[in-house]
């Protein structure tokens, strides 16, 4: 598929942004009327999976966040020139919402989130789940959830919650989905 393409090449952007970030910076040093035009370093491949893939700029902004020296980093995030408009500003929005999120976290008293916080897409609910689940460590896991599908401004009162639950056990119990299988045998 398009985006298994795009992932298992994904150590070559990095060598990519490293190799424009020499461009880039060296462009920036001469006359104006010789630079290359800053629309020549967009990559439209990046920017197409960032189109097709939502959590693929959130992924990158989460590592870029987390990132202990981010001088270091060859994160997108650092070399948003690369990046087309609509994608640079989905960085800013999410970056936006992240800096939100730990200013009321640190205002709140800091210290861990009273909650588990899934963040889905509704197309893949089961692997963003399961994506999701394996970051938090086992304690965590017992907090009341919160479920946010990605794209939507839904705050999770319990109807997003239980929303989740019913696309969830729908899709689980699909037989096309493979997990459970119709039995002809009858149980008394």
């Amino acid at each position: 598929s398009k985006a298994e393409g795009a992932a298992f090449a994904y150590e070559y952007v990095e060598v990519l942004m490293v190799m424009l970030q020499y461009l880039w910076h060296w462009n920036r040093t001469q006359p104006a009327a010789v630079q290359i035009p800053a629309a020549a370093f967009v990559n439209t491949a990046i920017a197409e999976h960032a189109a097709s893939d939502e959590s693929f700029l959130e992924r990158e902004i989460v590592v870029w966040f987390l990132a202990e020296d981010r001088s270091r980093s060859s994160s997108l995030i650092k070399h948003t020139y690369i990046l087309d408009t609509a994608s640079r500003a989905h960085v800013l929005q999410v970056a936006a919402e992240l800096e939100h999120r730990k200013q009321f976290h640190q205002a709140a008293g800091g210290g861990e989130l009273p909650f588990l916080v899934l963040r889905v897409r509704r197309d893949q609910l089961v692997s963003d789940t399961m994506e999701e689940i394996v970051k938090y460590r086992k304690e965590e896991l017992r907090k009341p959830l919160k479920v946010q599908f990605m794209g939507e401004e839904g705050v999770d009162a319990g109807g997003v919650r239980k929303e989740y639950f019913l696309l969830m056990l729908r899709q689980l119990l699909d037989p096309s989905f493979g997990m459970f299988r119709e039995s002809e045998a009858q149980t008394k």
